[in-house]
């Protein structure tokens, strides 16, 4: 249905929204128009919010940030 001119939306709801109750965080997405696809991604999020949560700096997406932080820091040395 478009309405006044806008573009038309979509009439299937696939978002996914997942809580997780011990710690409370929760997810929200919507990338594909899968409701199964949404799903994977937003466990696949939620994987990583928990793992942030409980390794703190020893987690993947830690030290990924923290290697990149490094570089800059040589690169800006060099330059």
């Amino acid at each position: 249905m478009v309405d006044g001119g806008s573009a038309p939306s979509n009439k299937s709801s696939t978002c996914v929204h997942l809580k997780h109750v011990c710690s409370g965080l929760s997810v929200k997405v919507q990338k594909s128009r899968g409701q199964g696809l949404n799903r994977y991604y937003a466990r696949k999020q939620m994987c990583e919010l928990l793992e942030n949560k409980l390794l703190g700096k020893e987690s993947p997406e830690a030290k990924k940030i923290e290697k990149i932080r490094k570089q800059k820091d040589r690169r800006r040395r060099r330059g």
